[in-house]
């Protein structure tokens, strides 16, 4: 049972995500060979830009210069 976790900012509609849902288990599935598709697990984290900071920087603060 693979378990995919992918994380970004909030915003992305449900019908984006669904799509992401669907090529992700394609690929685990017929790359990966692991089995059936109700075996794979996808799970997105919507972490706010306050939340992240990257080379020492938050990521709210640079969307705001």
């Amino acid at each position: 049972m693979p378990v995919v976790t992918i994380e970004f900012f909030p915003g992305r509609s449900e019908e984006t995500k669904q799509v992401i849902a669907e090529q992700i288990t394609n690929l685990m599935v017929n790359v990966a060979k692991t089995g059936s598709r109700e075996g794979v697990y996808v799970i997105f984290r919507e972490t706010p830009p306050n939340c992240w900071a990257i080379g020492g920087h938050l990521e709210s603060i640079k969307s705001i210069k």
